[in-house]
């Protein structure tokens, strides 16, 4: 069965070509979501690594984020992961690590939203980050 070893938000990542590699850069890691002010939006990146599954067989990914209330805030769809093509090297890989880009997601109020990481229609994390307000000077957006 697949495994998340690897989940973080954000800034930005990039994919920078160093040395001859593509190489996978994550700037500033985020332990919570801090739009300028809430209601509000911000961009950031999200970061997994999933191994454990047949690199052969093509997979199913989704990411869903619900705010407070339950409503959902951003939900990725299924996106079809193909099966790997370099199949003589499938028993050397480990696993992968994937992110993407949020742009201006909309935060409507504070608090804990939920998220999931679902592959293959099983849940792999289920958890929360904390979005609040960095307002005015890094204060609250509460007055």
């Amino acid at each position: 069965m697949a495994k998340l070893m690897t989940f973080m938000y954000a800034n930005e990542t990039r994919n920078d070509f160093i040395n001859g590699q593509n190489i996978q850069t994550i700037n500033t890691p985020l332990l919570s979501l801090k739009p300028a002010f809430v209601p509000g939006q911000l961009s950031f990146s999200v970061i997994f690594g999933i191994n454990e599954f047949d690199f052969a067989k093509e997979h199913a990914f989704q990411y869903k984020l619900m705010d407070p209330d339950g409503n959902i805030v951003v939900d990725t769809g299924i996106i079809q992961i193909p099966p790997n093509p370099n199949k003589e090297n499938i028993p050397k890989i480990d696993g992968f690590v994937g992110d993407f880009d949020l742009r201006n997601v909309v935060f409507m109020k504070e608090g804990k939203y939920k998220y999931e990481v679902i592959f293959d229609n099983t849940k792999l994390k289920d958890d929360y980050i904390i979005v609040k307000g960095a307002g005015i000077n890094g204060n609250s957006s509460k007055a």
